[in-house]
């Protein structure tokens, strides 16, 4: 019984110290500790360091350009949604835009009425860009709009909600073309109070209230 003990203990010493030697480097007792050296972890440090460094520019306009692209989406569907109002309800129906409204955010919304004068029923509620996201409404300092901007061009029509004579909005007809503005309009966005970071806008046609996205690219600055 003794002899299989002593057989036992020999193993199993045997076994901890073949343990001991596959562990790493050695302490001051002389078994090996597991873990990284300071140099390791600096170089891994470093290396991080300079990756998040060379992310940052890069952050901003991505942000942006994500920001700008739902922007376009969810005005395109507001688009959609007034053309297959109009055509469905054999009516008027209008996309209003409310670019720095009291609330100081840029809206926008859908309404439908028997006339290109007044929208006189909402279809949708006042829904607000994107935080950051602005309508594009002028092209320079002198205030200029840009060539096509639905924003050159506002409607003579009276809108509940809105205290002006005039309202930036596109018109569709009972067949679903664009009756207001008489061209092919466009309506640009942009992120930021800079001109020129992150825009896009959306082109509508008139002969068939279709519209087209563009899209800013991500690189854009």
């Amino acid at each position: 019984m003794n002899s299989v003990r002593d057989t036992h203990t020999r193993r199993s010493s045997a076994h901890i110290d073949c343990v001991h030697q596959r562990s790493g480097p050695a302490g001051k007792s002389g078994e090996r500790i597991l873990g990284f050296t300071l140099p390791e972890v600096l170089c891994v440090l470093l290396i991080l360091s300079v990756l998040v460094y060379m992310a940052l520019p890069v952050f901003p306009s991505w942000t942006a350009s994500r920001s700008v692209g739902a922007a376009l989406a969810e005005l395109r569907a507001g688009l959609n949604l007034a053309r297959r109002t109009a055509i469905n309800g054999r009516c008027c129906a209008f996309l209003v835009l409310a670019p720095g409204s009291d609330r100081g955010e840029d809206r926008w919304s859908v309404f439908k009425g028997e006339a290109e004068s007044a929208a006189e029923r909402a279809v949708t509620g006042w829904r607000p860009l994107p935080p950051r996201v602005r309508f594009d409404v002028t092209d320079d300092a002198e205030g200029r709009t840009r060539t096509g901007s639905v924003f050159g061009y506002p409607a003579r029509c009276a809108v509940p909600g809105l205290d002006r004579e005039r309202v930036p909005c596109l018109i569709f007809d009972r067949r679903g073309r664009l009756a207001h503005p008489d061209f092919d309009a466009r309506i640009y966005i942009r992120a930021g109070r800079a001109a020129g970071r992150g825009r896009g806008f959306i082109r509508i046609r008139r002969a068939t209230g279709t519209a087209e996205v563009y899209r800013p690219r991500e690189d854009e600055t």
